[in-house]
């Protein structure tokens, strides 16, 4: 009857154990238990972050683009969001500086970082490992936590995740992980690894949401830590993913028309893809919809309001054989989308 009772509002302790075995196979060796909160997926940990953290019109920096459901919440409790620039080694350190000075001049109260350094939703990119800790440093140089987001982290194709801002930097950033994308979605068990300075804040802000974890998902994602090859079964999707994205850059190549360029991902589940400059894709959705394939428009991705010429396509759910069919339906609709500029 245990499973179907409440539970501890920072959930199991075996759980929350064998999530610091989840970590210490990226890189965290030092995480302890107590200072693990279980959350409902890590929107949740996010949403409670901004809650702690944030009052309206504080201002979060997020890298531009980032994850809709994070500018979703960041809108709801009434916070600035600032962007900072990516490249293809993900935040561009001198210009995170720069926006830190810019805000701070304005007057403006900067609380976090919000980051996802590894396979970055919607663009695929990846903080390289040399930014990594000067992106934290920087942060912490200007007294501004760090909120690192790594669902997809474990799910580097070559087996080699690189090791996350936190590991180094256990009193400056809040981790959030989630086993949406190594287990399954639908049970919304997330976690954050909370500074213990700041777990008690964070531990009961979560507790106010949701009273406590739902005990029979964590117990199922237990078992499945305990008893199955967890590690082998990553291992497993970074095969399969692998193999899906490559299908669909190799698509890509085959039939999207000149003028476009796209993200070549190490890992994770999305390609971005880039438009000539004047196209709007998110009229062009209706017409992809028509042709039989779906794709997320750029403008989901920013705090802008203005028209974006990017997609992100997702390779994670489908074969390659559906993959390339739907790059191949949606390659005319983008033709005539620049052939009308």
């Amino acid at each position: 009857m245990t499973a179907l009772q409440y539970g501890g509002g920072q959930g199991t302790e075996e759980l929350r154990t064998q999530i610091c075995e989840v970590m210490a196979a990226e890189g965290i060796l030092d995480a302890k238990p107590e200072n693990v909160v279980i959350t409902a997926g890590s929107q949740s940990a996010q949403d409670v972050a901004t809650k702690v953290f944030c009052n309206p019109g504080d201002v979060v920096l997020v890298e531009d683009p980032t994850y809709v459901g994070a500018l979703n919440t960041f809108e709801a409790y009434q916070v600035q969001v600032a962007t900072v620039p990516m490249d293809g080694d993900g935040i561009v350190p001198d210009l995170l500086e720069a926006k830190i000075a810019a805000l701070q001049t304005a007057g403006k109260n900067i609380k976090f970082l919000y980051t996802i350094p590894s396979f970055n939703n919607p663009s695929g990119v990846t903080l390289s490992a040399e930014r990594r800790q000067q992106v934290v440093d920087i942060c912490r140089n200007a007294n501004i936590l760090v909120l690192e987001d790594n669902p997809y982290g474990l799910l580097r194709f070559d087996g080699k995740p690189l090791t996350p801002l936190r590991a180094a930097n256990p009193d400056d950033v809040i981790y959030m992980g989630s086993f949406s994308k190594i287990f399954a979605p639908g049970l919304r068990i997330g976690w954050a690894l909370v500074p213990a300075h700041l777990q008690r804040r964070y531990y009961l802000a979560s507790e106010a949401v949701t009273l406590c974890p739902p005990t029979l998902n964590q117990m199922l994602v237990s078992a499945y830590l305990r008893d199955y090859d967890w590690r082998g079964q990553i291992e497993t999707y970074r095969g399969l993913y692998k193999e899906r994205c490559d299908a669909m850059l190799a698509a890509l190549g085959e039939y999207m028309p000149p003028g476009l360029s796209w993200t070549r991902p190490e890992g994770g589940f999305f390609v971005w893809v880039t438009l000539p400059d004047g196209v709007d894709t998110y009229p062009l959705l209706k017409k992809a919809i028509d042709a039989g394939v779906v794709f997320i428009p750029g403008a989901a991705f920013t705090h802008s309001d203005d028209p974006s010429n990017k997609i992100r396509l997702a390779f994670s759910a489908v074969p390659p054989e559906t993959i390339r069919e739907g790059v191949r339906r949606l390659a005319p609709v983008l033709r005539e989308a620049i052939a009308a500029l």
